[in-house]
């Protein structure tokens, strides 16, 4: 790596582990003013957890 190359190595606000978001994924940004940064794994298990609050995921057996 160069020597003044950055690494975007960030740390995930909920499981505390390192991720490079460049690499990996992940998302970072803010929620009101508080700033977030979210590994690939936790970013992934929020959005299913949002997804099963709003009920986007309907069973199929429940339209027959």
């Amino acid at each position: 790596m160069h020597q003044n190359a950055e690494p975007n190595v960030m740390e995930c606000s909920i499981c505390r582990c390192d991720f490079e978001i460049q690499l990996e994924g992940g998302i970072a940004g803010y929620i009101g003013i508080i700033p977030v940064q979210l590994c690939p794994m936790c970013h992934s298990g929020l959005d299913m957890l949002y997804t099963e609050i709003h009920g986007c995921y309907e069973d199929e057996e429940d339209d027959e």
